[in-house]
């Protein structure tokens, strides 16, 4: 495993299910532990490695030490097929620097790209994906990502499902003839936009009544505490769209305050919210009523396998495991690794000769970010979208 860590002590500014495919969670149990450059691999031919990208946010360990988990689970495989990984840790937003470590990455060569980064380091990322048709598989896509125009593949694959609809059929099935949006971030209001866009046509009386950008749990408190003084005993509907902790925060600060009213109240979470640590022993949880989303079912047992072995796994091997707990992004990133190797194995299995014929580490065949480059032999990754297309299928 190589690593790169980038600093920089400036910075500047810059959906989801598989886009056209069908996601896949956190399907695989328990293994045995290696290290990617462990002695054993290093025996191997060059044709046997399939090399493999990757990006992530210095500050993501419990990311990184999934991604290393499920290379690793995937090289216990008997078909003497192996993943290396180039992993690479972002500590900038800077857009050049940032542009400089995704074409190293392309010169390596890589078969694909796996990562979280920043929303505003996701731009750079998604344009050279789809420049160089380097398939690209992150957990997640911020809101305001555009679709590649002219009707072009998309080659950046986002494995979190939408939940807009799920939004939508929660509150029909609910009857509400309103709610109050409160969010803490600009994708908070982009995704305000998709629900009333989706559900004003079907439902003609009902009402966003109040809109409210919060900054902080405090902040969603007092507005709380204003709303109750107007009308206290009217029926109030949150979605709340925001991180889990200011989530949990309000949830605690609003049972505990005595002025607040608990049985007229009703939170219903937007994202995977309900996937991050809740605590159980917190009783103020349970003393409001509050709806969610969850993508890891830990009743099912293969997952049950999953994080019995996760909380085997060296925490200095695997950074962020170790516990029995692990976060719904973290899992995604698990599910990224396996959904790309599948989509490899078939192709291969299609006879298509992607590893026969693509280049190897020995022998590079660069995609090089300068078109002048005359030792580059190509400028886009030749099986980029067959990879995409068998991955969303």
């Amino acid at each position: 495993m190589e690593y790169t860590t980038l600093r920089s002590c400036r910075s500047r500014s810059g959906s989801s299910s598989v886009r056209g495919g069908r996601p896949l969670w956190l399907v695989v149990a328990g293994a045995m532990m290696a290290v990617v450059c462990c002695p054993a691999l290093a025996t191997r031919t060059e044709r046997d490695m399939i090399p493999l990208g990757a990006m992530f946010s210095s500050d993501s360990r419990e990311y990184q030490g999934a991604f290393l988990h499920a290379i690793n689970q995937y090289n216990q495989n008997t078909t003497g097929r192996r993943l290396h990984a180039y992993v690479d840790l972002i500590s900038t937003a800077d857009a050049y620097k940032i542009s400089r470590l995704i074409c190293r990455q392309l010169s390596r060569p890589v078969y694909a790209m796996v990562g979280s980064v920043p929303p505003d380091s996701f731009d750079t990322l998604h344009s050279y994906a789809n420049t160089f048709q380097m398939p690209v598989v992150t957990p997640w896509f911020p809101e305001n990502v555009p679709n590649p125009s002219s009707g072009l593949m998309d080659y950046a694959t986002s494995m979190r499902p939408e939940y807009h609809q799920a939004i939508i059929d929660l509150i029909h099935h609910y009857r509400w003839d309103h709610v109050i949006y409160l969010y803490d971030s600009h994708d908070g209001l982009l995704r305000l936009q998709e629900i009333f866009q989706s559900i004003r046509p079907a439902r003609a009386s009902f009402q966003i009544r109040v809109v409210r950008r919060v900054e902080s749990a405090q902040d969603a408190l007092a507005f709380l505490k204003s709303l109750e003084k107007n009308n206290r005993w009217s029926r109030k509907y949150l979605v709340l769209d925001c991180s889990t902790e200011m989530a949990k925060s309000l949830i605690i600060g609003h049972v505990r305050d005595v002025q607040m009213g608990r049985r007229n109240y009703h939170y219903l979470l937007s994202g995977l919210v309900m996937d991050e640590r809740w605590e159980e022993d917190v009783k103020e949880f349970g003393a409001v009523n509050i709806t969610g989303f969850r993508i890891v079912d830990t009743t099912r047992p293969y997952i049950r396998e999953f994080l019995r072995t996760w909380t085997t796994l060296d925490s200095k091997l695997y950074p962020g495991a170790g516990g029995n707990y692990i976060s719904a992004q973290s899992a995604l990133i698990y599910d990224a690794v396996r959904v790309l190797s599948e989509a490899l194995a078939r192709l291969r299995r299609k006879k298509m000769d992607a590893f026969g014929d693509a280049p190897i580490l020995g022998e590079p065949r660069k995609i090089s970010c300068d078109y002048s480059d005359s030792a580059s032999d190509q400028s886009i990754w030749e099986y980029g979208e067959r990879i995409t297309r068998i991955m969303r299928k």
